[in-house]
């Protein structure tokens, strides 16, 4: 059988902005998927656990990792370095909010964006933005 190209799905939690990446990886050929969340609060982590197995996404795993000193990012990469290197490359998918207000980013401190700038010198790595937009209310 033919293993598909590495794509890990950063995922923080269980709402609207995770189902655009989501069906992002889905549509991907080749693709040999899998979740990662990165815990930095063991609390927050159970209630995901609880929420993520309600999806019932049997195709893709999902791994936890956690964070020593809440760096998300350097969580992210050791799990990429683990990655068995069959191909050398592997596909990062960060899920972010996009805001309808020019002050929103202000309040929400845009993460996902920091999280892919931190991850841009990862050999081999590229990472993709998927975005979910909010309505304007």
């Amino acid at each position: 059988m033919a293993r598909g190209h590495p794509v890990v799905v950063l995922v923080s939690a269980v709402d609207r902005r995770i189902v655009p990446a989501i069906r992002f990886v889905s549509r991907l050929p080749l693709a040999e998927a899998r979740a990662l969340h990165v815990s930095v609060d063991a609390e927050v982590t159970r209630q995901f656990l609880e929420d993520w197995m309600r999806l019932d996404l049997t195709w893709l795993p999902l791994h936890v990792r956690e964070a020593p000193s809440g760096h998300v990012a350097n969580a992210v990469r050791a799990a990429i370095d683990e990655q068995p290197d069959r191909y050398g490359t592997v596909t990062i998918v960060v899920p972010e909010l996009n805001v309808p207000r020019w002050w929103h980013p202000l309040l929400h401190r845009q993460d996902a964006r920091r999280i892919a700038a931190q991850l841009q010198d990862v050999p081999g790595a590229t990472t993709v933005i998927v975005p979910f937009t909010l309505d304007d209310p």
